[in-house]
C-alpha cells in the first residue's frame, strides 16, 4: 500500500485518498478471473474451464478489474481505519481515481465518522427543564369525566340504520363491575383517577426527558452525518410500510391515496428524523462517558421476554442483533434516568413498550 492521506471534512466525514500498489492489486487477478470463468457458460468447455482468451472477450476485462477494486479494497480497509484510529458509522463511499491492468489502483473513500463534541453539563439544564415544567400532581374532575363517558361510548353497541343513538349505560355498580375488578363506582373513579394520573406523570417526565437532550445536543451543536440522517428517513419508512401491510393494504395503494412518493415521505420527516439521530448521539455520549450499561442477567431477562411478547418478530431475528437491540433501548432508559433530577441512576429499567 502506497501513501494514504487523510481528510477532514464537514458533516463528521473523512476522505481517504490514496493508491494500492500493483502487485497487491494483481494479485487479486487470478482468483477474480477463476470466480467469473466458473459461472461462465461457453458451448464446448466445461465450466472453469473456458480458455483465458475467450473468457476475457466474453466478459470484459473492466468487470474483472472493478471486481478486483471492490476486493482490493474490501481488504485494506479494515488496515485505513485501525491505522487513522476511525470511528465509522456506515459503509464507505467507494470512488476510482485510476483502474488499469498492471497499474496501481488509485481510490478515494468517503466515510462518516462517530462526530466529536463535548456536552455541557445536564444537571443545571435538567434541574432547569424540572423547574420550568413540574410533573402533574391531579387529575380534574372534568378529565376524569371525559374519560369515562369514553369507556361508556365504547361499550354502546353501533346503531343500525333504523335506530336512533343508542344512549350511553348508566354509569352504575352493575356496570362498572363489566370493566374490571371494581367494588362500585367510587372505587372505580377512585382506581381509574389514580391510574390517569401516572399516565399524565408518565408522559409529561418523557416529554421533559427528550427536551433535556435535545437542549444539550442543540447546546453542545451536535454535528448530524448525512448518512445517519438519511438511514433513520429510510428505518421510517420501513416502519410505516410494515404498519400499511399488517393492516392488509399495499403501500404503493397507500402512497397513491397519499398522492405522494417514498421521497416526498422521507423529505416530511427529514426534521424527524434530525431529532432521532440526535437523540442517540447524545444518549450514547453520556452513557460512555458516565458508564450507563445494563447488566448483563437484565438484558438476558428481557431478551427472553421479547421471544415471549413477539415470537415470531424475534425468532426471526439472529441472537446477536436482538441482544444489540435489548441493550440499546435498556441503555437509552439509563441515560433517561440518569439526567432525570426525580429518578437518577436507575439501573434496572425494563424494555419499554
Amino acid at each position: 500500500m502506497g501513501k494514504v492521506e487523510l481528510k477532514k471534512l464537514d458533516t463528521s466525514e473523512v476522505e481517504l485518498s490514496g493508491e494500492i500498489a500493483t502487485a497487491d492489486f494483481m494479485a487479486h487477478w487470478p482468483t477474480v478471473l477463476a470466480d467469473f470463468k466458473s459461472q461462465l457458460n461457453v458451448a464446448g468447455f466445461r465450466p472453469g474451464h473456458t480458455p483465458d482468451k475467450i473468457a476475457l472477450e466474453r466478459l470484459g476485462e473492466p468487470a474483472i478489474l472493478t471486481e478486483m477494486a471492490e476486493r482490493a479494497i474490501s481488504d485494506l480497509y479494515p488496515e485505513l481505519i485501525k491505522n487513522h484510529q476511525l470511528e465509522p458509522i456506515g459503509p464507505p463511499e467507494v470512488a476510482l481515481t485510476k483502474l488499469a491492468k498492471d497499474n496501481p489502483l488509485g481510490f478515494t473513500l468517503k466515510v462518516a465518522v462517530r462526530p466529536e463534541f463535548n456536552l455541557p453539563d445536564h444537571k443545571p439544564l435538567a434541574e432547569q427543564v424540572a423547574k420550568d415544567q413540574p410533573l402533574p400532581t391531579e387529575v380534574t374532575e372534568e378529565e376524569l369525566n371525559q374519560t369515562i363517558d369514553n369507556i361508556r361510548r365504547s361499550r354502546v353497541k353501533p346503531a343500525s340504520a333504523d335506530e336512533l343513538k343508542p344512549d350511553l349505560p348508566e354509569l352504575s355498580d352493575d356496570f362498572v363491575k363489566t370493566l374490571g375488578d371494581f367494588k362500585s363506582v367510587d372505587d372505580f373513579k377512585s382506581q381509574l383517577k389514580t391510574n390517569m394520573l401516572a399516565e399524565k406523570i408518565s408522559e409529561a417526565r418523557d416529554k421533559r426527558r427528550l427536551l433535556i437532550i435535545q437542549t444539550l445536543g442543540e447546546q453542545a451543536a451536535v454535528p448530524l452525518p448525512p448518512v445517519l440522517v438519511k438511514k433513520e428517513q429510510e428505518k421510517m419508512l420501513a416502519e410505516m410500510r410494515g404498519q400499511i401491510e399488517h393492516m392488509g393494504l399495499t403501500f404503493t395503494d397507500y402512497l397513491s391515496h397519499l398522492k405522494k412518493t417514498e421521497a416526498d415521505l422521507k423529505s416530511d420527516w427529514e426534521n424527524e428524523a434530525k431529532k432521532r439521530v440526535m437523540f442517540g448521539l447524545v444518549a450514547s455520549h453520556l452513557a460512555e462517558k458516565y458508564e450507563l450499561k445494563p447488566a448483563p442477567e437484565q438484558v438476558a431477562k428481557e431478551m427472553d421476554q421479547l421471544m415471549v411478547r413477539l415470537p415470531e418478530t424475534a425468532g426471526q431475528t439472529s441472537p446477536d442483533r436482538l441482544r444489540a437491540y435489548v441493550e440499546n433501548v435498556l441503555t437509552n432508559n439509563l441515560v433517561m434516568n440518569f439526567i432525570d433530577p426525580d429518578q437518577p441512576g436507575d439501573q434496572l429499567s425494563t424494555v419499554t413498550k
